[in-house]
């Protein structure tokens, strides 16, 4: 036990005294308790009356001020910062969510896309786009983010929207969906964590 930590329980100890948590005469056993030692050998002890400190002259316990160093703050631990994710964890994030409906799309549809490159990339910038905003979502703002995903979520699904008439009742035309469908429940999931990345 050091100074510092003796006068601490010093204050703990006078604080259940005067609310009556603790008798006097516990009290004044407590504190004959909180001896230190410093370097050079000498006893020290706290006045259960006073709060001041007395030292040991190896007959009696008289007044005296201990000299100590002044103590260097105790270290504290580093602060995190709170703040974004790392963008490279969020891209991952959203890049997997998508990733399976994509990959579906693309083995139903490889040799179609193969043959039109407009048609790929009207499908694959609004499946990718939306999971690249994880990172810029500090900076841009939770609604513009949203707006983005929503917009690419109708650009996927206004050929389904367009041809619901020849989906429904047809299970070939519904498994041939099955990816672009995907892609989009993947898009929903990103909105609330957009919500949550977001300021």
């Amino acid at each position: 036990m050091d100074f510092r930590q003796a006068e601490s329980s010093y204050q703990q100890l006078r604080g259940q005294l005067s609310g009556g948590r603790i008798a006097p005469q516990q009290f004044e056993a407590e504190i004959a308790r909180l001896r230190v030692q410093d370097p050079t050998g000498r006893w020290w002890q706290i006045d259960p009356n006073s709060g001041q400190w007395l030292t040991w002259n190896g007959a009696q316990w008289v007044p005296a001020a201990p000299s100590r160093p002044i103590a260097a703050p105790a270290p504290q631990a580093a602060s995190v910062p709170v703040g974004p994710r790392p963008a490279a964890p969020a891209i991952w994030e959203g890049l997997v969510s998508v990733v399976p409906g994509f990959a579906i799309e693309m083995l139903q549809r490889w040799p179609v896309y193969q043959k039109d490159l407009e048609l790929l990339a009207g499908f694959a910038v609004p499946s990718l786009l939306p999971s690249l905003l994880l990172p810029l979502v500090p900076r841009i703002g939770r609604w513009a983010a949203i707006f983005v995903v929503l917009g690419c979520l109708a650009w996927l699904s206004w050929p389904l929207v367009a041809q619901w008439s020849s989906i429904v009742g047809n299970p070939q035309a519904v498994l041939g969906s099955a990816g672009r469908g995907l892609v989009g429940v993947s898009l929903l999931y990103l909105i609330p964590r957009i919500w949550r990345t977001g300021a």
